[in-house]
């Protein structure tokens, strides 16, 4: 899953489809990897339930593995 951050809101898209707003859908019971990214300033990908925090920077991806139950 792809993550971009911008300002008051995020886009998601999954194996280069087209990409939603605002919702991320995942599988149950598979590892999901989150790429999230960010054109602006930094923003924050938190999943409370699912995985820690992470930030999203300007011009850089980080990755975060996360797990629904």
């Amino acid at each position: 899953v792809y993550a971009e951050a911008y300002q008051w809101d995020w886009r998601f898209s999954y194996d280069g489809s087209e990409a939603t707003t605002s919702e991320l859908h995942i599988p149950t019971g598979q590892p999901v990897d989150v790429v999230v990214t960010t054109q602006d300033v930094i923003h924050s990908f938190w999943v409370p339930r699912l995985a820690g925090k992470i930030d999203a920077i300007p011009g850089h991806e980080n990755v975060l593995r996360i797990e629904a139950d």
